[in-house]
């Protein structure tokens, strides 16, 4: 982190990179933002045990941060973007893994 804030030139931007570090710390060391690609199915859990209890469909977006990812899923909040959904799942607490499929076959 010390080398990414000596890039930074003005102290507000040092802040808020600080701030945005510390909320995402976590999660930032398991699925980087660039690795988020459109089609990917990510799901998530508040802590580090238990069962994923959430799954989304990445729809779009640019994966250069978190806030720029949008993601559908089955709920009444239908589009939203991915930082909220780590948000609401804890935040630095936040578990999120992707599900790789091998091969997808479609009827016609």
């Amino acid at each position: 982190m010390i080398v990414y804030l000596q890039m930074i030139e003005t102290n507000e931007d040092k802040s808020k990179f600080e701030e945005i570090y510390q909320e995402y710390r976590n999660l930032w060391s398991n699925i980087s933002c660039t690795e988020i690609v459109t089609g990917q199915v990510l799901q998530f859990r508040n802590g580090s045990s238990g069962p994923y209890a959430h799954s989304v469909y990445v729809s779009g977006g640019t994966n250069d941060s978190y806030a720029n990812i949008k993601v559908n899923q089955h709920t009444e909040n239908a589009q939203r973007t991915l930082d909220e959904v780590i948000r609401g799942f804890g935040s630095n607490s936040c578990y999120m893994r992707q599900l790789v499929f091998k091969t997808a076959n479609f009827d016609s």
